[in-house]
């Protein structure tokens, strides 16, 4: 009984020690599984961080839409109504000034000046010259672009079964185009003046002022 009371004490040391080291061991695994569970969280919000600094990647996929169908403007003409020819043109212009010129001895037969009231005002001007006895290079209007062709360029002109020469400035900030029709005894002059603008609506309009006219001499 002596012996058995003498191991005794040391077998529970021995197996308390036991229970220390296996208590050390858990918390060493446990504070070393939270250092993992924390750097893995530490290095989780980082890539998401860098996730959402760097632009997205991807295909831009674009659809094209019919714009739907508006209402179109309605232009409207009038009908300029001179003493040699006619012709129309936007309702927007009116006469500003007329001259029926029957001085004997003068060249100039009748002008007229047309122009619109909007800000960026267009013109249209009428010249008709008596020619009886003259050359196209007597016209002082005609010459003075002939003669500059750094200032004018010229170009043959056909509309609506009237031929014609036209001068295009290019050397100005506004848009100025005149065409000089020759008929019979009379010479004609129409020049459009207005914005230079980037399409060449103005060309056209000037086309159509031309390509509808009516004479009556």
């Amino acid at each position: 009984m002596k012996i058995i009371n003498m191991l005794t004490p040391k077998n529970k040391k021995a197996e308390h020690k036991e229970e220390n080291n296996k208590t050390s061991k858990g918390r060493r695994y446990f504070r070393i599984g939270a250092l993992f569970l924390f750097i893995a969280i530490i290095a989780g919000a980082f890539l998401l961080w860098r996730a959402f600094q760097n632009p997205a990647i991807g295909v831009i996929k674009t659809t094209s839409e019919t714009a739907l169908p508006t209402e179109t403007a309605k232009i409207t003409f009038d009908r300029f109504e001179g003493k040699y020819f006619s012709f129309h043109h936007t309702s927007d212009y009116s006469v500003r000034e007329h001259k029926d010129v029957n001085v004997s001895g003068g060249v100039i037969l009748e002008s007229d000046f047309l122009a619109t009231s909007s800000i960026n005002s267009k013109k249209i001007a009428i010249t008709v010259e008596d020619m009886i006895g003259r050359r196209m290079e007597d016209s002082a209007n005609y010459n003075l672009r002939k003669i500059n062709p750094k200032k004018y360029r010229e170009e043959k002109f056909s509309a609506g079964g009237s031929d014609g020469i036209a001068f295009t400035a290019i050397t100005s900030d506004v848009y100025e185009k005149v065409i000089f029709f020759f008929r019979q005894d009379y010479l004609a002059e129409i020049s459009l003046i207005g914005p230079q603008l980037s399409d060449d609506s103005m060309d056209r309009e000037l086309d159509d002022i031309a390509g509808s006219i009516q004479w009556k001499k």
